[in-house]
């Protein structure tokens, strides 16, 4: 399930806790800023210090060192411990003096990070919240097992195989343990479903799910198509030709508008094979270099598939890393528009190795410049982890997130597109037309009733979906606009809430976009997620200053 921001998609980044909890990904990930560009080199699965090497010798004392107080403490120490969990603490410590994106991932969750890079797993395909105690579906994907079993959005988990699902207080991570096996397995659920009273027992057998990246494709207007990327996995590349090929080949798209709003990053491979496909002629996209990496150029082949006139990328300060890399290929060689707000900031490059127990190291080993040579790596402090996460609440207190005059140059050097104009590095990609994050996420009720939304919808269709059967999604997009009877009740239902405190006042600010928020949740359940970018779309203030920005560009 993808994670949703305020001014684009279904969650919020302002949100402290996640809401969704994706059964498709797995285990709530730390993918976010630290995955990367991750350089997929099959030649070199992992890293191997040469023998005459200057720092091998080095390297082989400081982990014998390790080892020997790991030896004594296992033999002498007055009680016993768990030298695992000192290992780890030993591998976070030193990682911690390097870059805010070095990273140990353990075994554990080592599975769960590459599937979502890889861009599948195996499983029974559904996604799915926590309400109530009881786990219940909200997206079952199309041709997957739980589809072609017949499960269906809203159904409620009971028993999974001889274990008791409602009122176990399960969290996310035992759930998916639960619901996913080896592809050809079977696993025995019993589901309630809306508007039955007796329980439904069905036999689902697992197989190979995919985890999309592209979370949307349509036409905004006659002639502007519409692509959401949510981040960069191995499949990227392909789902969005996928996309890219019915917008062109059947809709007649001229322009593109490319949302890369709260995309954190992955593979640069997926997101240069993307750019090829926008540049007519050869050009420079991005290059690499680190103190054992020479300099590596990614260029255009200048064969693309299909023609796409003008382009506008949307960013926003959750964009990292190769989401970075697309916006300042496109800015760097004058071939679009960059719209929304100064990007995250990641220029750091990161390879994998795998370890002896099977978890793995995810180490920084080059810096990623754009074609005009910017480096858009925000500063950072070793140690200081705390610190560079509080980026965020560092914008918010500059008003930068709010005015574009607030936006702070950190690095004064001065860098050129090819068609002249002034651009900068040291701290993200500065957007080409402005757009602040709505004011009402500086108001703590509005804020606390969006999170409440996504519980809120789902109730409402449970005692509502018969409403809504036999509805048409294109019918649904144009005529639909929640009741002053839905209204009231999620009104009610905010003033029930204990951690809440209501704000008349802030309600009725906040009344317009929350019914655009519902006919969007609304859309996502009946629909497909997809359909929630669909209904956001005509009333998305980024994505109209992008299709007005290309209509004068």
């Amino acid at each position: 399930m993808s994670q949703h921001a305020p001014s684009n998609g279904p969650l919020s980044f302002l949100q402290k806790v996640q809401i969704w909890l994706p059964a498709l990904i797995g285990i709530s990930l730390a993918l976010g800023l630290f995955m990367g560009l991750l350089l997929r080199q099959p030649s070199r699965p992992s890293y191997q210090f040469d023998a005459d090497s200057p720092h091998s010798g080095d390297i082989s004392r400081f982990n014998g060192k390790v080892e020997e107080v790991l030896r004594f403490v296992d033999a002498r120490y007055l009680e016993g411990v768990e030298l695992g969990e000192l290992e780890d603490a030993a591998i976070k410590a030193i990682l911690d003096q390097l870059d805010p994106h070095s990273n140990y991932i353990p075994s554990q969750k080592l599975q769960a990070v590459n599937e979502s890079l890889e861009g599948n797993f195996e499983g029974i395909g559904v996604e799915f919240f926590l309400l109530d105690d009881t786990v219940s579906i909200t997206t079952v994907l199309k041709d997957g097992p739980a589809d072609q079993a017949g499960l269906k959005v809203g159904d409620k988990f009971l028993r999974v195989n001889d274990s008791l699902f409602a009122g176990q207080k399960l969290d996310n991570e035992e759930i998916v343990k639960r619901l996913k096996g080896p592809a050809g397995s079977t696993v025995n659920i019993s589901v309630l479903r809306r508007g039955q009273s007796s329980p439904l027992n069905i036999a689902i057998k697992r197989g190979e799910i995919p985890v999309k990246s592209v979370d949307a494709g349509f036409m905004w207007d006659d002639k502007t198509g519409y692509i959401k990327i949510s981040r960069f996995s191995s499949k990227t590349y392909k789902e969005f030709m996928e996309a890219l090929e019915p917008l062109v080949e059947e809709e007649g798209m001229e322009d593109l508008v490319i949302d890369l709003r709260q995309n954190p990053g992955g593979y640069l491979k997926e997101a240069t094979e993307i750019l090829n496909q926008l540049f007519k002629d050869k050009r420079l996209l991005v290059y690499t270099e680190g103190r054992s990496y020479k300099r590596k150029e990614y260029k255009s082949t200048g064969r693309s598939f299909f023609k796409v006139g003008r382009v506008a990328v949307l960013i926003d300060e959750g964009s990292a890393s190769a989401s970075e890399i697309m916006a300042g290929a496109i800015q760097d060689n004058d071939r679009g528009i960059i719209v929304g707000r100064r990007s995250f900031g990641k220029g750091l490059v990161q390879e994998q190795y795998g370890l002896s127990d099977e978890s793995a190291l995810r180490l920084t080993v080059a810096r990623y410049y754009t074609p005009s040579g910017r480096l858009i790596q925000r500063p950072y402090k070793k140690g200081d982890e705390a610190g560079y996460d509080q980026d965020f609440e560092s914008r918010l207190k500059s008003g930068e997130l709010y005015e574009k005059d607030s936006i702070k140059v950190l690095d004064s050097t001065v860098y050129k597109t090819t068609g002249g104009r002034l651009v900068y590095g040291g701290g993200g990609i500065i957007p080409d037309i402005f757009v602040p994050l709505d004011s009402l996420n500086r108001n703590d009720f509005y804020v606390n009733a969006r999170f409440n939304l996504p519980a809120f919808v789902y109730r409402y269709l449970d005692q509502r979906f018969q409403t809504f059967e036999g509805q048409k999604a294109e019918d649904f997009l144009k005529n639909y606009q929640p009741s002053e009877e839905l209204m009231q009740a999620f009104q009610q239902y905010l003033t029930e809430q204990k951690e809440l405190q209501f704000d008349a006042a802030a309600w009725q600010k906040s009344q317009s976009s929350l019914k655009r928020y519902i006919k969007g949740y609304l859309a996502e359940q009946l629909f497909g997620e997809a359909y929630f970018y669909k209904a956001m779309a005509k009333e998305d203030p980024m994505l109209q200053a992008a299709v007005k920005g290309l209509k004068t560009e």
